[in-house]
């Protein structure tokens, strides 16, 4: 028989880790920023919602490469940017090498 692992996740109030509205991690955040050892590049910030949006995924089986919301968002980048034309990328990294392809920019 297999054996459910679940794992529930405290909650703690800005009060109790003497945060500000920044929310809960933004002063340890700050603080590890400095160290010279690591680059941070942004503290993580998780709103609450984000649990209903993956089982909105799942049940609409929308899972990759592209769904309604992806769609939803690009729409939103447009009409609040004003452009003709957004795609939303998976990360950075595929957005910039998209953009060095579309530029022409080729090796050296």
């Amino acid at each position: 028989m297999k054996k459910e692992h679940t794992t529930e996740i405290p909650k703690i109030s800005n009060q109790e880790v003497g945060t500000d509205s920044l929310g809960a991690g933004a002063k340890q955040w700050e603080k590890k920023s400095q160290s010279p050892d690591r680059i941070w590049l942004s503290p993580p910030h998780m709103s609450g919602r984000e649990q209903g949006y993956i089982q909105k995924a799942f049940e609409s089986n929308w899972l990759a490469p592209l769904g309604p919301n992806v769609d939803l968002f690009e729409s939103k980048i447009m009409e609040v940017t004003g452009a003709e034309q957004v795609a939303a990328f998976n990360s950075g990294t595929s957005a910039i090498h998209l953009a060095l392809q579309v530029l022409g920019v080729g090796p050296g």
